[in-house]
């Protein structure tokens, strides 16, 4: 019973998130291309399930290493 009432809290909380991206994107123009353009970066994210996020943050925090690596070779 606990867990379902869990997850009807966190269910409201997404219709209130979806509810709020769906009217700023109607209000403003900028916001609307902002997240059309970038879809393909965010929308992994927020479909993935937890174990999808956890490599999705694995890979991130590698290229991050990988970019630090690089421009110390530089110097």
């Amino acid at each position: 019973m606990e867990l379902a009432k869990e997850l009807d809290k966190l269910s409201a909380k997404l219709d209130d998130v979806d509810e709020l991206i769906s009217s700023t994107m109607a209000e403003d123009p900028l916001v609307r291309t902002l997240l059309s353009t970038t879809v393909d970066v965010w929308m992994p994210v927020i479909t993935a399930i937890s174990d999808e996020r956890r490599n999705l943050t694995s890979v991130a925090g590698e290229n991050s290493l990988d970019g630090k690596e690089k421009g110390s070779e530089n110097q």
